[in-house]
C-alpha cells in the first residue's frame, strides 16, 4: 500500500469493495442490508484482526489501515450477499463493461475490412478523401496528445467520458430482475463514487480500447485493400481540376515519406504520377498477373496505413495497458474523508479526556459519583487500550489568569498594572486541559454559572456538554448552550447512563466517536457484568438460605407425651434451638451479601448501616402482622430487609412466649409463614424457611440492589441527604409484582436447591432469573432510558 499522508492505494478488486461499502452504509441508513448489530460485530472483528497484525506498532501504517479497510468491506459484502445478491455483485465489473474492451476494436476491424469507401471494386484513387481524412484525423490525435504531454492539464483526474454508458453497463446482469429503490440508491450512490475514485484508471482503460479500434479500423482498410486485389483487378489513377501533376507528386512523396524511408524501392518518379492522371475514359483494366502497378500502389497504401496508423495506435494502446495496470494497482483511497476517517480512528485505540468544570464543590461531587470517578480520575479502561477519564478544573481557575483574556480583562489589567502584581502563567492543569481535553463537562446549578464559566471554556477551545441540576437552571441553560443534559437523564441510575455517554460521543469529532463507541459498548458491557455479579452474589445467599435445615428431633406423638408439659417443652427448645441456628447462618450468609455488594459498587462499608437504616425506616413492618397477612406472598418482605433478619427474630419471639403460656394472637400462623415443617426418614423433624419467606427475601435481595446502586446518586443527593427521595415508596411494589410473575420458577429453584442438585449453579439459572427481574423492574422506574 503506497500513498500520500492522506490517501492509500489499494488494488482494483479492494477499492472497489471499500467505495460499495461506503455506498451501502451511506444509503442503508435503516440497516435493511445489515442490521447495526452484525455491522458492529463485523467491525469489531475486523479491528480486532487489524491490531493484532500490528501489534507493538505506535500507530497504523497505510499498509495495517489497507487491509482493515479491505477485510472489513469483504466480510461486510459477503454479509450483504445473503440479503441482496444484486448489490454484492457490484463489487465485480458487469459484464457488459468487460466485454466493451474486447467487442469494441472487433466491431472496428470488420468495419474496416467490409468498408468500399477509400477504392471502388476495380480503381485505387491516389487521393482518395476517405483515406485521407484517416489519415488525418490519426494525425490530429497525435497533435492534441503530444500537446497534452508538453502542457499537461493540472488539477486532478477527471471522471471518464460516457458515464451513462458506463453506468448502463455496469448494471447489466441481475439489475433489473428485482428492482428495488434502495438498491437503485445503492446503485448510483456507487457509480458517482466509483466514478470520482477511479476517473484517471477508466480514463487509461478508455484509451486503451480507442487506440485498438483505431488500429483495428486502419488494419480493417488495410485488409479491405488487399482482399480486394485478390478478387479484383486494380486500376490505379488520380484526377483533379486544381493540381497538376507535380503538386500530386510532391503530395504523395510528402504523405509515404514514412513509407519511402524505410523501403526505397517503393519511391516513385514524377513521370509516374503523370501517367497515372485520368485525362479522358478510364483506361481498360490491366491482366491481374502484368498488374504490377496496382499491386506497387495497394502495398504502399497498406505500408503506409500500418506506419502512420496501426503501429503507433498499437504502441499507444500498449502504453495505456501499462499505465491502466499500474493505476489498476494502486487506485488512491482518501482518508481524510469523513467516511475514512473514522474507520482509521477505530485502529488506534481512542483515549478521549473529559474536563470537569464545576462552581460548586457539592456539584463536582454529584458529577464524580454518578460516573464513578476513581482517584485518578479513570472512568474506564479496556483491554484493548481505550481509555476514558476525567480531569477536575481548579476551583480557583479565573479569566484573569488566562493568557489571552480579552476585553476588559486586558483593560482592567493594564489599569491596575503600577499597583496590582500581574497575575503569573495559568496553572498546569489548565494548560493541560487546554492540550489533552476533548470536551468539557460544565455543571450548572444557580444562576450565572453559564456567564461565570463562559470566559474560561473560550479559552479552552474545546466542545462543551452543559449537565443541569435543577428544573429553573435547565430552562435558562436550554436558551445559552449549544449542548444540554439534565442530571435527571443519566445520574439516577446505571440504566440511564448511556443518554450521557452519547451526548458526549455527539459533541467529539467523527473519527474520534467512532472509537468512542467503543468506549459506549465497553461501559454498558461493564454495567451489564456488574449487575450479573450482584445479582449472583443475592443468588448465592439465597439459594443457601433454602439449603438451610435443622434437625430437631422426634416430636412427641403419643397423647401421653403430648399432654406432658415436659416433653412437649423439650421439643419446643429443641425447635427454637435450630431456628436460632438458622438464624445466625442467615445472618452471617446476610452480611456477607451485603459487603460483596457494597465492594462490586464501590462504597465503603460504612455505609451498611446507613442503607440498612433508611430500607428499615422505609420497608420494615414494625407492627404486628394478623395471621392472614402472614400468607400473602410478600407480606414479610419489610421484615426480611434488615441485616438482623427481623422476621426471623420476631418469628422466635413469638414462638417463644408461645412456650411460656399460650398461642398470642396469630402467633403461630406467623411462625408457619417464616418456617417449614419437614420430616426426615428416621422419623425426625427438621425446620427450614418456607417458600413464601424465600420469596420475601428474594424481594428483599432486590430492593437492597436497588438501594445499593441508587447510594449517593442523583442531582440533589448525596450519601449524607438523609434519604429524601432516594428510597423510594415505588420501589416495593414493582419488586413485589415483578417477583410474584416470576414465583412459580422461584419455587422450582428452591425445590431444586433443597433436593441438592448439583446442576443448580448459582451463576446460571437463578442469576439469569434475577437478572432479568432486576432489568424488568429498572426498565419500569425507568422508561425513559435508553
Amino acid at each position: 500500500m503506497q500513498g500520500t499522508a492522506s490517501t492509500i492505494a489499494m488494488d482494483e478488486a479492494s477499492a472497489r469493495q471499500l467505495v460499495l461499502v461506503q455506498a451501502i452504509e451511506g444509503a442503508d441508513a435503516q440497516g435493511r442490508l445489515l442490521a447495526p448489530a452484525e455491522r458492529e460485530r463485523i467491525e469489531r472483528e475486523a479491528v480486532a484482526a487489524a491490531r493484532a497484525s500490528a501489534a507493538g506498532d505506535s500507530a497504523p501504517g497505510r499498509a495495517a489501515i489497507g487491509r482493515f479497510l479491505q477485510r472489513r468491506a469483504a466480510m461486510l459484502l459477503q454479509a450483504v450477499g445473503s440479503s441482496d445478491r444484486a448489490i454484492a455483485a457490484l463489487q465485480q465489473a458487469g459484464p457488459g463493461e468487460r466485454w466493451t474492451a474486447t467487442l469494441v476494436p472487433v466491431a472496428a476491424l470488420l468495419l474496416g475490412i467490409s468498408t468500399d469507401q477509400v477504392a471502388n471494386p476495380h480503381q485505387v484513387n491516389l487521393l482518395s478523401k476517405p483515406l485521407l481524412l484517416l489519415l488525418l484525423w490519426n494525425l490530429v490525435v497525435y497533435a492534441l496528445l503530444l500537446a497534452h504531454l508538453l502542457w499537461p492539464h493540472k488539477g486532478g483526474a477527471r471522471p471518464p467520458r460516457f458515464a451513462a454508458l458506463r453506468q448502463w453497463l455496469a448494471g447489466l446482469g441481475e439489475w433489473g430482475r428485482r428492482p428495488r429503490q434502495l438498491r437503485a440508491e445503492v446503485t448510483a450512490a456507487f457509480l458517482a463514487r466509483w466514478q470520482a475514485v477511479s476517473g484517471a484508471l477508466y480514463g487509461q482503460r478508455l484509451a486503451r480500447v480507442m487506440h485498438l479500434a483505431a488500429a483495428a479500423w486502419a488494419l480493417g482498410v488495410a485488409l479491405s485493400l488487399f482482399f480486394g486485389g485478390v478478387w479484383a483487378s486494380y486500376g490505379v489513377q488520380w484526377e483533379s481540376t486544381f493540381l497538376s501533376a507535380s503538386d500530386v507528386h510532391r503530395f504523395l512523396s510528402v504523405l509515404f515519406q514514412p513509407v519511402t524511408a524505410l523501403f526505397p524501392w517503393a519511391s516513385f518518379s514524377l513521370e509516374e504520377v503523370r501517367s497515372l492522371r485520368v485525362t479522358g475514359p478510364l483506361p481498360p483494366l490491366p491482366e491481374a498477373g502484368d498488374n504490377l502497378t496496382g499491386r506497387r500502389w495497394v502495398f504502399l497504401y497498406m505500408a503506409l496505413l500500418a506506419l502512420v496508423i496501426v503501429l503507433p495506435r498499437l504502441a499507444l494502446a500498449a502504453l495505456a495497458w501499462w499505465r491502466e495496470r499500474r493505476l489498476a494497482r494502486a487506485v488512491p483511497i482518501d482518508t481524510a474523508d469523513p467516511y475514512y476517517r473514522r474507520l482509521v480512528g477505530l485502529l488506534s485505540p481512542v483515549q478521549v479526556t473529559l474536563v470537569l468544570l464545576a462552581h460548586r464543590d457539592e456539584d463536582r461531587q454529584a458529577l464524580r459519583r454518578a460516573l464513578r470517578a476513581g482517584p485518578d480520575g479513570t472512568l474506564l479502561r479496556t483491554e484493548s487500550g481505550e481509555r476514558l477519564r476525567l480531569v477536575d478544573l481548579p476551583a480557583d481557575a479565573t479569566p484573569l489568569s488566562l493568557p489571552g483574556a480579552s476585553g476588559q480583562g486586558r483593560a482592567l489589567r493594564k489599569l491596575l498594572g503600577p499597583w496590582r502584581r500581574r497575575p503569573g502563567p495559568p496553572a498546569p492543569a489548565l494548560l493541560a486541559a487546554r492540550e489533552d481535553s476533548d470536551v468539557v463537562l460544565h455543571v450548572v446549578s444557580a444562576a450565572g454559572d453559564l456567564a461565570a464559566g463562559a470566559q474560561l471554556l473560550q479559552w479552552l477551545g474545546k466542545p462543551v456538554l452543559v449537565l443541569v441540576r435543577g428544573e429553573r437552571e435547565l430552562a435558562a441553560a436550554g436558551a445559552g448552550a449549544a449542548a444540554v443534559l439534565p442530571f435527571d437523564s443519566f445520574a439516577r441510575s446505571w440504566l440511564q447512563e448511556p443518554a450521557l455517554l452519547a451526548a458526549i460521543g455527539r459533541c467529539l469529532p467523527p473519527h474520534q466517536a467512532a472509537g468512542f463507541g467503543a468506549l459506549a459498548r465497553a461501559w454498558d458491557q461493564r454495567n451489564r457484568l456488574l449487575l450479573r455479579d450482584a445479582m449472583a452474589v443475592i443468588a448465592r445467599h439465597l439459594l443457601e438460605a433454602a439449603r438451610q435445615t435443622e434437625d430437631v428431633g422426634k416430636a412427641p406423638r403419643s397423647l401421653i407425651s403430648l399432654l406432658s408439659p415436659g416433653e412437649r417443652e423439650a421439643h419446643e427448645r429443641r425447635s427454637h434451638e435450630a431456628m436460632a441456628a438458622v438464624v445466625e447462618r442467615l445472618q452471617r450468609s446476610d452480611a456477607q451479601a451485603t459487603a460483596s455488594l457494597l465492594a462490586l459498587h464501590g462504597i465503603e462499608p460504612s455505609a451498611a448501616g446507613l442503607l440498612n437504616t433508611r430500607l428499615e425506616r422505609k420497608f420494615v413492618v414494625q407492627q404486628a402482622i394478623s395471621a392472614g397477612q402472614a400468607g400473602v406472598a410478600g407480606a414479610a418482605t419489610g421484615a426480611a430487609m434488615g441485616v438482623s433478619l427481623d422476621l426471623l427474630t420476631a418469628g422466635l419471639t413469638l414462638g417463644l412466649a408461645a412456650v411460656a403460656g399460650a398461642v398470642v394472637g396469630g402467633g403461630a400462623a406467623w411462625v408457619a409463614a417464616v418456617w417449614k415443617n419437614q420430616a426426615t426418614p428416621a422419623g425426625n423433624s427438621v425446620v427450614q424457611l418456607s417458600d413464601d419467606m424465600l420469596q420475601a427475601m428474594t424481594e428483599a435481595g432486590l430492593l437492597r440492589y436497588l438501594a445499593v446502586i441508587h447510594f449517593g446518586r442523583g442531582p440533589d443527593l448525596g450519601p449524607d441527604a438523609g434519604g429524601a427521595g432516594e428510597i423510594r415508596p415505588q420501589w416495593r411494589s414493582e419488586v413485589v409484582a415483578a417477583v410474584e410473575r416470576r414465583s412459580a420458577d422461584l419455587q422450582q429453584q428452591w425445590a431444586a436447591a433443597r433436593a441438592g442438585r448439583a446442576a443448580l449453579d448459582p451463576g446460571a439459572a437463578l442469576t439469569a432469573m434475577l437478572e432479568s427481574i432486576a432489568l424488568s423492574v429498572l426498565r419500569r422506574l425507568y422508561p425513559d432510558a435508553p
